[in-house]
């Protein structure tokens, strides 16, 4: 039981990171725009202010796609609404939205291009997972 939600909180928080990948990926594929943004932020130095404004140039489809996987992750915590899943769905929204900046940040880094989408999952899962140990609703028991 307890794998159960750990497993689905992890698998949510990895649709914005997978829908970022394939966005990255036809932004690649198009006009080199991963590869751009990589060796601007490098030139430009690593900064939360030039990553923030190449990737809005260079990577307009893994922007789209983070978007996507996010709305994803609401319109199934919007179905879920009545059960546990549904706070799950939030922690693991909340998650990736605080272990993008990081993602990004790793992204320009020298790690291989292939490895990110497996990174960037990996953070939003992990700080979903912190999240909800930190808060997840604490269910009355039956028993007084």
């Amino acid at each position: 039981m307890h794998f159960e939600y750990r497993a689905r909180i992890a698998l949510l928080a990895a649709l914005p990171a997978v829908g970022t990948a394939i966005g990255a990926w036809l932004d690649e594929s198009a006009r080199l725009g991963l590869s751009t943004w990589r060796s601007a932020c490098r030139v430009q130095g690593i900064s939360l202010t030039s990553v923030m404004q190449f990737t809005w140039q260079l990577l307009p489809n893994a922007i789209l796609g983070a978007l996507l996987g996010g709305l994803a992750v609401v319109c199934l915590g919007y179905r879920w609404r009545r059960c546990s899943r549904a706070e799950e769905c939030l922690m693991a929204h909340v998650g990736c939205v605080l272990a993008m900046p990081l993602a990004l940040l790793a992204c320009s880094l020298s790690l291989p291009v292939s490895l990110m989408p497996v990174v960037d999952a990996g953070l939003g899962g992990a700080t979903a997972l912190l999240l909800w140990k930190l808060f997840r609703p604490q269910r009355p028991t039956a028993h007084p």
